[in-house]
């Protein structure tokens, strides 16, 4: 019998035979190019729009959501791949080096946020009933 080699065969076999790199630019330029596109006709895209923003919004909280798991669980596996002695010194550095950059990280948010004003000029009204 003829071994698989693990190519892939049928319509995606190209899709699957390119760098990873690859498929990802061209999913960007894609992306961008029917984004631009359909911006140029907002009555269409409105409907479709609607009907997906609830899955937009899920793939944003799932995001939201795995981050400080993804973070917690990396300081942990690193702690764990250092032998004990080490671990004070090391644990202490991981530590202050995780607060410094996350610190960096507000700092810059800060700073960014209050040069240039996002959200100014907008007329957002709140619901007057609460």
């Amino acid at each position: 019998m003829a071994q698989d080699s693990g190519v892939k065969k049928g319509a995606m076999g190209w899709y699957f035979k390119t760098n990873l790199l690859a498929r990802i630019l061209i999913g960007l330029v894609l992306g961008a190019a029917v984004g631009i596109i359909l911006g140029f006709f907002p009555a269409a895209v409105k409907p479709y729009a609607d009907n997906v923003k609830f899955f937009g919004d899920l793939f944003v909280r799932l995001l939201k959501m795995i981050v400080v798991p993804v973070i917690f669980f990396s300081l942990i596996s690193g702690a764990a791949s250092i032998a004990p002695g080490r671990l004070g010194r090391v644990g202490l550095k991981i530590m202050g080096y995780y607060l410094l950059t996350s610190a960096l990280a507000v700092v810059i948010g800060l700073v960014f946020a209050n040069i240039l004003k996002p959200g100014l000029g907008m007329n957002i009204v709140g619901d007057a009933a609460v």
